[in-house]
């Protein structure tokens, strides 16, 4: 491993009290370490140090790359030649020391005594300190670089924590809201259901008592309308209090996590929580839509619930339910041919559907398209046989109870 100049310095610190040149050559010899080698080219020409010339040509032949490496860069610092691609080829050197070298800085200049490989002899105390060190530095460095990757794994582990806390918590405040939508959905329905238990019992009673009931109807529908009115509104006030209360705490609690993330996690929580706010407020106001299109459709005023049906298709065109009760208002409108394409789009996204398919039957039936009615009844009776007995009973094939065609569909 090559040593950094200033562990280099530290090392032969001891040895600049003497002849620190003579010793740095020394220390060339192949009986020291590879590192030892290296550290003492660099030294050397730090110190440009002519007399470690020769000593350095020996090197060039080492048996180690790195210390050929060192001893090329010791040589062209201190005569200044680079033989580019072949700098560290000893017979370059040899041949520029025969010819040129030897003339520049004369044999006046080599050691004593050449370093030699097969040198074994004792180094001075000041030299074994200087190795002893440069091993005790090595060992140092390398606690301190362990330490401080343990510290940093660390760091990036109490973060990633972090940050999988901020997910799990805007998870959880997505799936509350969720469950708002979900509450919204129940509540609709539970609107259908007691439709459906009201206009029962009107049924009954109307059999029962005719009379009192014709009456008392139009009071009653009034009642109903504004009841409806007032459970749709207080229905979406308190969706709306529910979603102002849960996007708020949801923005606190993120804003506050987020600012501890780093800037690429903030923008990533950000959009991913926008995101899904925006998919949780289109599905609150698809549910609005839905419920207050269906009270216009109730209380007979298809206008109004033909435009909140188009708002809707807008707001989640693959809505089946808001296709095919679109097609019921314009058939009640008496457009009929834009509430088969409605009946059309419902029957692409819900095909086995029996409901729509009824639907269609008695607008072919209303426009006496009397083998497409059949045609269309059979698929819905043949689905789900209830609706053989609401043929029988609904005034929109009241035209063809005596059919015989109609009479074996609907009583197959």
């Amino acid at each position: 491993m090559r040593l950094c100049p200033f562990l280099l310095l530290l090392a032969v610190a001891p040895c600049l009290a003497g002849d620190a040149e003579e010793e740095m050559i020394l220390l060339l010899s192949k009986s020291q370490p590879a590192a030892v080698r290296c550290a003492s080219a660099d030294a050397l020409a730090r110190l440009h140090s002519t007399r470690a010339i020769r000593p350095l040509l020996e090197r060039l032949s080492d048996a180690e790359p790195e210390v050929r490496t060192a001893a090329a860069k010791a040589l062209t610092a201190i005569t200044l030649k680079d033989f580019g691609a072949k700098n560290e080829d000893a017979k370059t050197w040899n041949d520029w020391w025969s010819a040129d070298g030897k003339r520049q800085f004369g044999d006046a200049h080599a050691p004593p005594g050449p370093v030699r490989d097969g040198d074994n002899a004792p180094l001075p105390r000041e030299l074994t300190s200087s190795r002893d060190f440069l091993a005790i530095a090595a060992v140092a460095i390398g606690i301190a670089t362990f330490l401080i990757l343990l510290v940093l794994g660390m760091f990036a582990g109490y973060r990633l924590k972090q940050v999988k806390e901020v997910l799990r918590r805007a998870e959880k405040y997505v799936s509350d809201a969720e469950e708002v939508a979900r509450n919204s959905d129940r509540v609709a329905a539970s609107l259908d259901t007691k439709r459906a238990e009201i206009m029962s019992f009107f049924d009954q009673q109307k059999e029962d008592h005719q009379g009192e009931i014709e009456r008392f109807a139009d009071l009653l529908e009034q009642n109903v309308e504004h009841r409806m009115r007032e459970v749709t509104m207080g229905l979406r006030e308190k969706a709306e209090k529910e979603i102002e209360g849960t996007l708020s705490q949801l923005k606190d609690d993120v804003s506050r996590e987020v600012k501890r993330a780093t800037e690429e996690q903030k923008q990533r929580i950000l959009d991913e929580v926008s995101l899904r706010e925006r998919q949780f407020m289109n599905d609150v106001e698809v549910h609005t839509v839905f419920l207050e299109a269906s009270f216009y459709f109730i209380t007979g005023k298809y206008g109004e619930a033909l435009k909140q049906y188009k708002h809707l298709l807008i707001l989640k065109p693959d809505h089946w339910v808001a296709w095919n009760n679109k097609g019921t208002v314009l058939r009640e409108m008496g457009r009929t041919d834009e509430s088969l394409e409605a009946y059309a789009k419902a029957l692409e996204l819900s095909p086995d559907n029996a409901g729509i398919h009824y639907n269609v039957a008695a607008t072919f039936a209303r426009v006496r398209r009397r083998d497409k009615m059949l045609e269309t009844l059979r698929r819905a009776v043949a689905t789900d046989a209830q609706y053989s007995d609401e043929a029988l009973n609904d005034p929109a094939f009241k035209e063809y109870w005596t059919d015989a065609a109609f009479k074996e569909v609907a009583e197959a």
